[in-house]
């Protein structure tokens, strides 16, 4: 972090043993140690925000450019209608589902009727 060597360690140690006192030093250090500690935390955090920020756009313009590029919606419809047309293709069975969505248009009587007629008979 800072290039601080043997002798320049020394020399800061020597002038706070004078400056502050032997006496107040480990108070000292403590607080210089949590005020170090709470720096590296907020740059921590700071940078872990940067790094979320910056994969969300990366993943918003990743997937923008796929929907672009690649057509994703046509494809999407493409398929619908190749499998409607290969499964379905003169809309039988999606008119045969249609007419058993009301119960009038049961083929056999018995289906029609609501549970508490079946049970009266």
């Amino acid at each position: 972090m800072f290039d601080i060597g043997g002798w320049e360690f020394f020399l800061i140690v020597l002038l706070a043993l004078v400056v502050i006192g032997p006496k107040d030093l480990p108070l000292a250090i403590r607080t210089v140690s949590g005020w170090i500690r709470r720096a590296r935390l907020l740059a921590r955090e700071f940078q872990d925000g940067l790094d979320t920020i910056a994969t969300e756009a990366e993943l918003e313009k990743v997937k923008a450019d796929l929907a672009s590029n690649i057509g994703l919606e046509d494809l999407k419809n493409d398929i619908q209608g190749s499998l409607q047309e290969t499964i379905d293709p003169d809309e039988e069975l999606r008119n045969t589902i249609r007419g058993l969505d009301s119960p009038e248009s049961y083929p056999d009587e018995s289906l029609s009727q609501t549970p508490e007629k079946s049970h009266q008979s």
